[in-house]
């Protein structure tokens, strides 16, 4: 039973290790989409392509039990969710608040890559 419980241990720990290393560049995404322009022809909408990216790096970060990430980005995620239910677009005041988030973001995805690379 430990070497199965070491096992998953092991493996949990490596996909916490590469989760941690793709965040400074999922950010990065998040931060490019939230400033391109809507595109008619695109199969979801500018505002629900942040959403849903916001929400699969919460969401992942939750199930990876980062919560120093999933608190940081949460409001970014409840800010657009928000304008998403209501289909109202980013806001000059939005993106301001999505940027401090993603900066916040990127100090603890920093601190956890020195962390996971120690």
């Amino acid at each position: 039973m430990s070497d199965k419980k070491s096992s998953y241990d092991e493996r949990l720990g490596e996909v916490r290790k590469r989760f941690v290393g793709s965040l400074h560049e999922r950010l990065d995404t998040i931060a490019e989409e939230t400033r391109k322009p809507d595109d008619a022809s695109a199969r979801e909408t500018q505002l629900e392509k942040v959403h849903r990216l916001l929400h699969d790096l919460v969401g992942n970060a939750a199930m990876l039990e980062l919560h120093d990430v999933q608190n940081e980005i949460q409001p970014a995620l409840t800010l657009v969710e928000s304008r998403h239910e209501h289909d109202a677009p980013l806001s000059h005041d939005d993106l301001a608040q999505i940027d401090k988030a993603l900066a916040a973001g990127r100090l603890v995805a920093t601190n956890l890559e020195r962390q996971y690379t120690a």
